[in-house]
C-alpha cells in the first residue's frame, strides 16, 4: 500500500473513532439530561431522562382526593406524552450540534497536511 492509500486509511480511521465517541459522549450527557413533561397546570409531572427512561411521576394531591380514576389517567397520559415531546426535541437539538462538530472535526482531520 503507498503512502498516500495509508494516510487516507488512517483519516478514515480517525474518522470512524470520532463518530463512535461523539455517539457515546451524547448518549451520557442524553442519559444525565432531566426534562419534566405536566398536565392539568401543573397537577400532574412527569419527569424524564433524555433517553425516554420515566425517572419521577408526581400527582398532586387534589386530584387523587378527587378520586376521578378517568382524570388521573387522562393526566398522567397527558404528561407521558408531554415529556416525550420535549425528550425528542432537546435529542433533535443535542443530534445537530453533535451531527455540526463531527462535521467540522472530519473537515479539520481531511485537511490535515499529508504526512510525507
Amino acid at each position: 500500500m503507498n503512502e498516500e492509500k495509508k494516510t487516507s486509511v488512517k483519516k478514515l480511521f480517525e474518522s470512524v473513532q470520532k463518530i463512535v465517541n461523539m455517539t457515546m459522549k451524547l448518549r451520557e450527557k442524553l442519559s444525565q439530561e432531566k426534562i419534566v413533561g405536566e398536565a392539568g397546570a401543573g397537577l400532574v409531572k412527569i419527569e424524564m431522562n433524555g433517553n425516554e427512561e420515566v425517572i419521577n411521576v408526581h400527582i398532586d394531591t387534589q386530584i387523587i382526593a378527587k378520586k376521578n380514576k378517568r382524570l388521573i389517567e387522562t393526566l398522567v397520559k397527558g404528561a407521558v406524552n408531554d415529556a416525550i415531546k420535549k425528550v425528542r426535541s432537546l435529542v433533535a437539538n443535542m443530534q445537530k450540534e453533535s451531527a455540526f462538530n463531527l462535521f467540522e472535526s472530519l473537515k479539520n482531520i481531511m485537511n490535515e497536511p499529508k504526512e510525507e
